[in-house]
């Protein structure tokens, strides 16, 4: 694919440089950011992207080691995505790729079972996927966990990291983030592996319609007739 993908939280590079750098997909991110730089996606900044022809994909991460909260941890986690996709007005069907950004360990040595040897991760991304649903599953993070959700069928979208994957890849993973930066070391670079690796952008937001002036005439008490002055802010539809 020839499609250029980055992925940044902090750093927010500008339009421009995104469209010298020919970036056709960024990845930005979901959470419970309280930072003053602001880590997050805003409606504004996803306006903007779009605008300029740049999809988003969706990661959801404020602490590399959320997962390992299990059920509990997937609940509150579930609840924020939902309100931030409401508020940027990230598409209904679009997915998360829920990040544990950490070298999750083997729970369960002696098990075959990947979902045992997840452990409490496996937990969080059971949660996630009972309540989201398989379109909205997925997740980010090293080969063994990447590998071990998609056997569980946990998820649909894999997002894996070179960190954490000994030199293994997943090939039903959609994204690969190989340790390459671009813009100056500002983003992260990514290898798509399908064309559909959950991307998005916002519909434009149709013009305001003129504002249209009228005359309101009406039956006077006495006979005849009375009237006053009106307007109409959306095409006619209501007059004050």
């Amino acid at each position: 694919m020839t499609i250029i993908v980055a992925d940044y939280g902090f750093t927010h590079p500008k339009i421009a440089q995104l469209l010298a750098a020919k970036v056709g997909a960024v990845g930005r991110y979901f959470g419970q950011d309280t930072s003053s730089d602001g880590k997050n996606l805003t409606r504004a900044e996803a306006q903007l992207l779009s605008a300029a022809g740049i999809s988003v994909f969706s990661i959801f991460e404020y602490g590399a080691q959320q997962a390992a909260g299990g059920a509990a941890q997937a609940a509150k986690d579930v609840t924020l995505a939902r309100q931030q996709r409401h508020d940027v007005g990230m598409p209904f069907d679009r997915p998360f790729y829920f990040a544990a950004d950490f070298d999750v360990p083997d729970y369960a040595p002696q098990s075959t079972d990947p979902l045992a040897k997840l452990g409490p991760v496996g937990e969080y991304y059971s949660y996630i996927h009972a309540h989201m649903g398989s379109v909205h599953a997925g997740a980010y993070g090293g080969y063994w966990l990447i590998s071990r959700l998609f056997d569980a069928g946990l998820i649909t979208f894999g997002f894996q990291t070179v960190a954490w994957s000994g030199g293994q890849w997943d090939q039903r993973a959609c994204l690969r983030q190989g340790g390459a930066t671009i813009l100056g070391g500002e983003a992260d670079l990514d290898t798509p592996e399908r064309t559909d690796f959950g991307q998005w952008t916002l519909a434009p937001t149709p013009p305001s319609p003129p504002q249209q002036d009228g005359y309101l005439v009406l039956p006077g008490q006495a006979g005849g007739f009375t009237g006053r002055a009106v307007t109409s802010t959306d095409a006619g539809r209501t007059w004050s």
